[in-house]
């Protein structure tokens, strides 16, 4: 059966609803979310980063990266509450998960030797039960609120070259927009 070809695993503090997936060089991330924009969606991409938004606003979630030599198998309906894919460019080869406050970074994933466009798969759960306790609607039971509030798999493998549009010198204020068949919205 096919296995992923590394993994990372953490905890990740998600912060004003949010943390991000990115480019584990900065050079090579489009700026991220400010007072002028946040992502609305709960999923966005753009140059060199993902953007997650959760109903919960402050809380830790497991977060599970996993670098794939190709497309993984699906995960077990019912196993997760959602699952998306996406493709992303990747000009180092490598990603880290950055918390909502963007002061801590996971550990990096190499997902390969070098720029590409990756095909993602983001597998979530937990975002009910965070909706619950957001709304007031729930109270973690004994032993619960030490448990991570979402939980993410995040699955890459190799999609396809960089588009010439796309090709460096890349700096992120003077970059080309992801052409719309890249993003996800």
């Amino acid at each position: 059966m096919a296995q992923p070809v590394r993994t990372v695993t953490d905890e990740v503090v998600i912060a004003y609803h949010r943390f991000d997936l990115e480019d584990a060089d900065r050079d090579n991330v489009e700026e991220p979310p400010s007072h002028d924009w946040l992502p609305q969606d709960n999923l966005t991409v753009r140059q060199g980063i993902v953007y997650m938004v959760s109903p919960g606003h402050t809380f830790s979630a497991l977060v599970t990266m996993q670098a794939w030599s190709e497309e993984p198998p699906r995960q077990p309906g019912g196993l997760w509450e959602t699952t998306a894919e996406l493709d992303m460019v990747c000009r180092s080869g490598t990603v880290t998960t950055v918390n909502g406050t963007r002061d801590h970074r996971t550990a990096p994933l190499l997902l390969s030797d070098g720029p590409m466009v990756y095909r993602l798969r983001v597998n979530s759960r937990g975002h009910e039960r965070m909706r619950e306790l957001e709304g007031g609607g729930g109270i973690p039971e004994e032993g619960e609120e030490d448990r991570p509030g979402e939980e993410y798999l995040f699955q890459f493998w190799p999609a396809r070259p960089i588009p010439d549009e796309l090709t460096p010198p890349f700096h992120p204020k003077q970059s080309p927009r992801v052409p719309d068949a890249l993003r996800q919205r």
